[in-house]
């Protein structure tokens, strides 16, 4: 009996001993090759894209002014083609964003979603898109949809009261001693045109306020007012909700805002002219000269509000990020010195919402 345990004991430390060599001749891993090791695997299967077939990215246009205004969610689109090559990626854009209310857009939007129920789907809605996609994603959540996310750009969610009191600053605007400046700036910056050209360029500049005068009493833009009960629908749901949602703000200067809207309004300069253009935004004494001046005209006769408290045009960063709703799903980013019109487009942006979107997924 001794004998056979004796064998058994020496049978199993001979088996440890080549067990043990074996492990010392095996390359060892230690925490910084796994995090390596499994980032390789997730860098794979994304650069296969196998989870995009899933993925199904509604992408909720803004505001549409009138028929010339840019389609800039179609912007948006196309820079998300280049990131996700196999998700469907699908626009939804209605041609009376000013006569519908905000609900009424959201309805149809949210009926025309229901076949892709079962799939990831991340709402992407640009200005007073992303009030749409608020409300969308809250009838979605409502009707059981499993796996559905929201990412509002540059959204009124909190309202957009300056459009409301535009009207008597908008005559501010144009007092003599107030346009001068423009036409100055303006001046300054095309050299060369003549005073009639000037007064054009003014009046295509000044006229994107007038066109917000003109439709301010449509449903979808009195949805936008702060205290309007669309407003305080979005609020009361975005308190609550345990969906994932994801608010992006941005400050700009107004002297950027009309740099890149003068840029909008001469879309048949040649590109020696935009380089021409953008040397001359790029001079210090430039800036120097009208930064403070513009900046100053515009937040106290549009917006209302002191020159170092940069906001989007007429939406306020509190209002873009909804920094009066406390909600734990709700993460917010501030990107700087992006206009409204170039939110779509920015590759800050895009990249912030692609990883945000890949991390979900």
């Amino acid at each position: 009996m001794f004998k056979k345990v004796y064998i058994n004991i020496l049978f199993l430390s001979l088996s440890l001993f080549i067990n043990c060599n074996k492990k010392k001749n095996e390359p060892q891993i230690n925490g910084a090759n796994q995090i390596q090791t499994q980032m390789q695997v997730i860098n794979k299967d994304y650069n296969n894209k196998k989870y995009q077939d899933e993925i199904c990215i509604i992408l909720i246009q803004g505001l549409k002014i009138d028929k010339n205004s840019p389609d800039y969610i179609e912007d948006l689109k196309a820079k998300l083609e280049g990131k996700f090559t196999k998700a469907k990626i699908i626009t939804k854009i209605n041609p009376k964003c000013k006569e519908d209310s905000i609900e009424k857009q959201s309805q149809k939007i949210f009926n025309e979603i229901q076949s892709y129920k079962n799939e990831k789907i991340v709402l992407i809605g640009h200005s007073q898109g992303a009030n749409k996609a608020a409300l969308i994603l809250k009838k979605a959540e409502k009707h059981d949809f499993k796996n559905i996310s929201m990412i509002g750009i540059g959204g009124p969610i909190e309202g957009a009261e300056a459009l409301f009191n535009m009207k008597e600053k908008l005559q501010n605007l144009n007092k003599p001693e107030n346009s001068q400046i423009l036409k100055d700036f303006i001046k300054d910056i095309f050299k060369g045109l003549d005073d009639d050209s000037i007064d054009i360029l003014m009046e295509s500049f000044l006229n994107i306020f007038v066109r917000f005068i003109d439709i301010s009493n449509e449903e979808g833009i009195l949805d936008l007012k702060k205290q309007s009960p669309h407003i305080k629908e979005i609020e009361n749901y975005l308190s609550k909700t345990n969906k994932n949602v994801l608010l992006v703000g941005t400050k700009s200067k107004f002297y950027d805002f009309i740099m890149n809207y003068l840029k909008h309004l001469k879309p048949k300069m040649d590109e020696n002219e935009k380089i021409e253009l953008k040397n001359k935004y790029e001079k210090i004494e430039l800036k120097n000269k009208y930064e403070k001046k513009i900046d100053s005209l515009f937040n106290k006769f549009i917006i209302g509000s002191k020159i170092e408290e940069e906001n989007d045009l007429l939406i306020k960063i509190s209002s873009q990020c909804a920094y009066d709703i406390n909600n734990k799903n709700i993460v917010r980013k501030e990107f700087n010195n992006i206009t409204h019109f170039e939110q779509p487009k920015s590759s800050e942006i895009i990249d912030y919402i692609v990883n945000f979107i890949t991390k979900e997924n």
